[in-house]
Parts: structure tokens; sequence; C-alpha cells
């Protein structure tokens, strides 16, 4: 009589402790259901089914030969609210830390002196290639760029003292020039606002001619070349937007203003001052 006493309390505990484990897992369903975030509503729900399948799969022990197979021990009802971890959301990969290797192009426009102490325009195309690392800690990036352009960066200047006594023609161009620059700047996502500054270097060509001067139809002076190169260094700063188009690409805009310090030329009394502004775009490809 006793054994069939203590089978039925053992039963009737069981069926106590499944509806308890029942309740709780309707509460953490109205729990999880109550959740703003989708993943965080998914991640709960998902939680909650392992438990109850983890409930319903767990194997009970036979406590008597005549009894059901019933569990002395109740089972342990997991609250699926304390089954989900919260975790810290993962760091972000930093967008613009790396080397980058890419290419430029765009304009040149400034005025630049010539002989006589003029000031003359002088402006043309400019293209060429740039690498560089960045880093970056948080939303704040520092870099060091290097680039290095050929050019058509130039001006003419057309002179005359008298009709048929005296003309000149002068001239300057860069052919080639670069820069070394430190570049700091704002990561906004998908954007790079950064500002730049640094060394800058151009070789620049000065040249000119005097036209023949004639008397009558006969050239009593024959016409004269003379030209000279000479390096120019300085420095240039600006700043650009840069933007991802692909995990490993991205473009860019940029204007600088170089300050090429002045240099004197063997067949000229005046140094040149060749400053110039740019603007140009390109496109630079990250090693990740």
């Amino acid at each position: 009589m006793m054994k069939i006493r203590v089978a039925a309390l053992a039963a009737a505990t069981a069926v106590a402790w499944a509806s308890a484990a029942q309740a709780a897992i309707s509460e953490d369903l109205k729990f999880c259901a109550s959740l703003r975030s989708g993943k965080e509503r998914l991640a709960c729900y998902d939680a909650a089914a392992r438990i109850e399948s983890t409930q319903a799969s767990r194997p009970v022990r036979n406590t008597s030969p005549t009894s059901p197979a019933v569990s002395q021990t109740p089972l342990p009802v997991m609250d699926a609210q304390a089954a989900i971890v919260t975790k810290a959301p993962p760091v972000a990969a930093a967008n613009w830390q790396g080397f980058y290797i890419g290419a430029n192009g765009g304009w040149a426009g400034a005025t630049g002196s010539l002989n006589f102490d003029e000031k003359h325009k002088l402006g043309n195309w400019l293209g060429g290639g740039q690498f560089g690392y960045n880093a970056q800690s948080g939303q704040i990036v520092f870099g060091l760029i290097v680039d290095a352009q050929a050019a058509d960066i130039g001006n003419r200047f057309d002179w005359s003292a008298s009709p048929n006594f005296w003309d000149l023609s002068a001239r300057n161009r860069i052919d080639v020039f670069g820069t070394a620059r430190a570049k700091a700047g704002f990561d906004a996502g998908s954007f790079l606002i950064y500002g730049t500054a640094g060394l800058t270097w151009a070789r620049n060509t000065y040249s000119h001619e005097t036209k023949p001067i004639y008397m009558g139809y006969k050239p009593v002076i024959p016409s004269v070349l003379r030209e000279d190169s000479q390096f120019h260094f300085g420095y240039a700063a600006g700043g650009g937007v840069e933007g991802r188009i692909a995990e490993n690409w991205s473009l860019f805009g940029e204007y600088l203003y170089v300050n090429l310090h002045p240099q004197q030329y063997r067949i000229s009394g005046n140094g040149m001052d060749l400053s110039h502004h740019i603007v140009r775009g390109g496109i630079n490809f990250w090693f990740k």
C-alpha cells in the first residue's frame, strides 16, 4: 500500500513539475515577444525551444519496481531569459586601416612668374599614382601618402619690343612632380573626410626663344632657343573625401595647394615662382 502511495505521490510531483516547466516556458515566450529587436526575439525563441527540447528528452529514473518511470529529483526549470547571454556587439573592423595603392588624374592651375617679373596663368593636366598606409583608432584615421605624377603644367609669354625688331617667347613647363604627406581624417562609415599636408617637389623647364630679326627680307639675327631645368621644393596642403565602392576599392576627390619655392635659372636673372592649385580624383585598391 505504501509503495502505491509513494508511486502516486511521485507521479503527482512529476506532473506538477511538468506543469511548472510549461508555465515557465510560456512566461519565457511572453518575454521573448516583448523584446524590440528582431535578432533578440529570434535568439530568445531559439533558447526557449532548446530548453523545452532538453526537458522533453531528458531520461527519468525508475525508483520503484511497481511504479511508472518517474524521477524522484525534480527536473530543473531553465529560464530563457537567463539562457540568453547578452554579448557586447563585435567591434567593427576599421574601414580605412591598411595599405593601399592607386592612380590619380586631374588639373592644375595657378599664376607663375616668367621673366620680367610678370605674373601669368599656368595650368594643364596631370596624372600619376600613389601609395600609402592608414592607421585607425575609433573614428579617427591617421596616415602617410606618397605620390608622383607626370604633368604638362605650364604657361607661355610672348613679348615684342617693336614690330619686326625683337620678339621673345618664354615658357615654363612642369613635367613631373610629387608629394610626401601626412593625413588625418574622420571615418564617417563609407566615407573618409581628411586633411593633408607635407612636402612637395617638381621639375620645371624654363625656355625662351628670340625670334629672328629681319632687315628687309633677310634675317640679320637668327632665332635662338635657350632652356634650363631646375628642381623646385616646397610644401603642399589641402583635403579631400574618399568613399568605398567595394570591399577593396575606393574613389577619392582631392584639392591641394602646392607652394614651390623660387629657383634661379642660368638663362634668367629672376627666380621662378611656380606655386599652383590642384584638383584631382583617383581610385585606390586596399590590401585586406
